[in-house]
């Protein structure tokens, strides 16, 4: 199970670098994690894509220099139908555990400058605060 994650970690930093902003990409986000909706997420993934994460892991290791790179060498090496199938939910995986990360949503200030129109404030709190409860990002400010 440990080279299933290091490649999901290795793929997610490949897919969602660090940049000028947040200063760590998804694989960090997911390796440094205590949170535990990443954690699930994680976990769910990990166990619906096993065996394609294993196919990937004898890919990952070679310095790809983009993610669209890789992508594209994966869909020549692999049946199209089942690399189709797991990129659509590895973006989706992606893009929840990033943008919900409470590091990521300090770092961009995702909330902070949001106008409320007729959107329930204390039911927005409510969920921001939940993320922010049940995760730890100091870990990731060293």
């Amino acid at each position: 199970m440990e080279n299933i994650e290091k490649t999901l970690i290795e793929l997610s930093n490949l897919a969602i670098p660090s940049n000028e902003k947040v200063e760590k990409g998804l694989g960090d986000l997911i390796e440094f994690n205590k949170a535990e909706n990443i954690s699930k997420l994680t976990k769910t993934f990990i166990g619906r894509n096993q065996n394609f994460l294993l196919k990937i892991n004898q890919y990952i290791n070679k310095k790809e220099e983009k993610y669209k790179i890789f992508v594209e060498n994966i869909y020549k090496k692999e049946d199209q139908n089942n690399t189709k199938i797991f990129f659509e939910e590895f973006r989706v995986f992606a893009i929840k555990a990033y943008f919900s990360h409470p590091y990521v949503i300090k770092k961009l200030n995702l909330f902070q400058n949001f106008v409320y129109d007729n959107i329930e404030i204390a039911k927005d709190k409510k969920i921001l605060d939940s993320l922010n409860n049940n995760n730890n990002y100091d870990d990731l400010n060293r």
